[in-house]
């Protein structure tokens, strides 16, 4: 990798773009996460692009995108391991995902609230709870995507964060 990000265990995150006109371009980079947060946080009208990026192990969602006109590119990434899901979109915020891979995160492959998630020859399983989840009115719009149904896999069951309810949007990123 080009570029390895590992934010230890404190709070922060450790790649965030926030704001209009704010842009993150993230090339054959990989990301981990001990803070309580996601790897990578785009919100507030802010625009995110990923490409060949290894998102993993983060104590929250791998990539959480947040607010209305903010959007995300993600162009051969993988989110694996993450402890919600491997992409999170929240309030009207809108990501575009091309062969991307979402492996065996505790919650969902990609979680949708009152925003939108297309997915197009993407690669969804081993999440603990959906290859795909939409909530409040949000969708995952797929083409061309293997996606398994619901990958409840024979180990334990998913850790709790914090007693969060495993769909609320992470109290971390929401502020």
């Amino acid at each position: 990798k080009n570029v390895v990000v590992d934010c230890p265990e404190r709070d922060g995150v450790p790649c965030v773009v926030q704001g209009p006109g704010a842009r993150l371009v993230l090339v054959d980079a990989e990301i981990r996460s001990r803070a309580h947060a996601s790897g990578v946080v785009a919100r507030d009208g802010a625009r995110l692009r990923m490409v060949r990026c290894t998102v993993r192990d983060c104590r929250e969602s791998g990539v959480f995108v947040h607010g209305a006109a903010t959007t995300a590119g993600l162009d051969d990434c993988v989110f694996s391991g993450n402890r919600a899901s491997g992409l999170s979109v929240h309030e009207g915020a809108s990501v575009d995902a091309a062969s991307c891979e979402f492996l065996e995160n505790k919650e969902c492959g990609v979680h949708a609230s009152r925003a939108t998630a297309r997915l197009q020859n993407c690669v969804a399983r081993g999440n603990y709870l959906n290859a795909t989840f939409e909530t409040h009115g949000g969708a995952v719009a797929t083409e061309t995507c293997d996606l398994d149904a619901r990958a409840r896999p024979t180990q334990a069951p998913a850790p709790t964060r914090g007693g969060k309810c495993a769909f609320m949007t992470p109290r971390s990123e929401t502020r």
